[in-house]
């Protein structure tokens, strides 16, 4: 998956690109030996009169043959029409993952097929969002905690978490909040022009997590996304308030402010 943010995570981007499939009038040997050889647990079945099509998994054949106990049992004389389910309601490629969620719990299925143009491209399951899920909520490791007053931009706090950092992060991230801090500032306009709703910038090579609170934000540079990060994120910022209340209300900012003491909201 390329596109590491959450809001542009979409069925395309997460899905698998290959569908196991079988036409209509396969027998029930057919399938148990397509499952057996991929190691797969659902196979989709094509109607090519109608354009539609269905799907049979393991929990199908066992429900079937648990049905057919005391009978003599011919796989390869069974229909799979008699046991598959279906039609299958086929989801757009460009489904946000949250609805895409939402589609397969409303359902009650494990797993579905991605169209563009009403035609399939791919299978989703949640082994594909299970997939996601550990990708992008990974444990992530803190390079630089900054703290900016809102209406000024001005820099009133700073940590560089040096031991987690090489030169060439180390360097960007001094590109990051050097000079005039155009770059910080700009980001926080940004989180502000945007009601506070915009939690998180990801990157290549790292990402930027922000926690508005009062007249200030709290800026955490890492590695990667990461929501535990965010959560202590959410406690620093608050602790940096309570010890510098009084001088941010009265617009003392002038200098940077210790935060040495409010880092240990990362271990």
């Amino acid at each position: 998956m390329s596109d590491k943010n959450i809001e542009n995570t979409i069925a395309r981007t997460i899905m698998t690109d290959h569908i196991y499939k079988l036409n209509i009038e396969a027998s029930l040997d057919q399938v148990v030996k397509l499952m057996n050889d991929e190691h797969i647990s659902g196979v989709f079945l094509e109607d090519e009169k109608s354009n539609q099509y269905y799907i049979i998994t393991h929990t199908d054949i066992v429900a079937w043959l648990n049905s057919a106990v005391g009978k003599p049992l011919h796989i390869e004389q069974v229909n799979v029409s008699d046991i598959m389910n279906g039609p299958v309601e086929m989801i757009d490629e460009n489904m946000p993952i949250d609805k895409v969620i939402h589609h397969l719990r409303d359902k009650d299925i494990k797993r579905t097929l991605v169209a563009r143009d009403s035609k399939p491209i791919g299978v989703i399951s949640f082994s594909d969002i299970l997939q996601w899920n550990y990708n992008y909520f990974k444990v992530g490791i803190p390079q630089a905690f900054l703290v900016i007053e809102n209406k000024s931009g001005i820099l009133i706090g700073k940590h560089i978490f040096e031991e987690n950092i090489d030169e060439p992060v180390n360097q960007e991230l001094m590109d990051l909040f050097g000079g005039a801090l155009k770059s910080i500032s700009h980001i926080t306009n940004e989180v502000l022009g945007k009601q506070t709703q915009m939690k998180n910038l990801i990157g290549e090579n790292h990402a930027v997590l922000f926690e508005v609170f009062f007249e200030i934000t709290g800026i955490l540079i890492c590695d990667q996304h990461s929501i535990e990060l965010h959560q202590k994120l959410h406690t620093a910022v608050r602790l940096f308030y309570k010890k510098h209340e009084k001088r941010i209300q009265s617009k003392g900012l002038k200098t940077e402010w210790n935060v040495s003491d409010i880092i240990g909201a990362f271990d």
